[in-house]
């Protein structure tokens, strides 16, 4: 039965393993989620923006990796990046009506599932489980927006380099050019490279 499962959502297995990781999901609604849930491959620098509403769209990353953008005094600031088995919430927005500030692009070639809101809470009222599994990831999903905010708050650039490697984040972002991290971390790139060479034994990238 195992393998038949694997043939059946094979497409579906890492968004399945993800949410699984929360709690057991039925074979039936597997088989619902597998039907509402659609996929779209998008290029490097495309902008999700331009083809979604995102106060209305759910979305998980099967591949790639897209980041958060905020424009402030005519500079784009990067606020989060997400990678590979990540989901995009949107929690701001689905409490609110606010048109949103952000920008998700995408910095490589990357495919992501997506559902939209309405479609995708129709599928929580179905499934108590699933339900469960929603708030547990939602849990998860605010703790990591804290530790961005924590980690956003240090203010001596070695340390909050040191903090960001001793993370799981580095891990999820390993494949990711030095300069987007640098970004994240607000930290200029010779600063960055010099931080880095400085302490070799601490390459992210490892």
């Amino acid at each position: 039965m195992e393998n038949l499962n694997n043939l059946k959502y094979g497409k579906f297995r890492l968004l399945m393993d993800t949410m699984e990781a929360y709690g057991k999901i039925s074979d039936q609604t597997k088989e619902i989620i597998t039907k509402e849930v659609q996929s779209i491959k998008i290029k490097k620098g495309e902008l999700l923006n331009d083809s979604f509403d995102l106060t209305n769209t759910v979305f998980f990353i099967q591949k790639g990796f897209i980041r958060c953008l905020i424009k402030t005094n005519e500079k784009e600031v990067t606020t989060w990046i997400s990678g590979k088995g990540s989901f995009i919430l949107g929690i701001r927005e689905i409490f609110g009506d606010k048109p949103i500030k952000e920008k998700l692009e995408a910095i490589s070639k990357s495919e992501l599932y997506y559902i939209g809101l309405e479609d995708f809470f129709n599928i929580l009222k179905r499934d108590f489980k699933l339900f469960e599994i929603y708030q547990k990831l939602l849990q998860d999903y605010y703790a990591k927006a804290e530790e961005r905010v924590y980690l956003s708050k240090i203010p001596n650039a070695p340390e909050r380099l040191q903090h960001f490697l001793n993370s799981e984040k580095a891990k999820e972002l390993k494949e990711l050019p030095d300069k987007y991290i640098a970004e994240l971390l607000n930290i200029r790139p010779e600063t960055f490279s010099r931080l880095k060479i400085i302490d070799e034994n601490q390459d992210f990238t490892k």
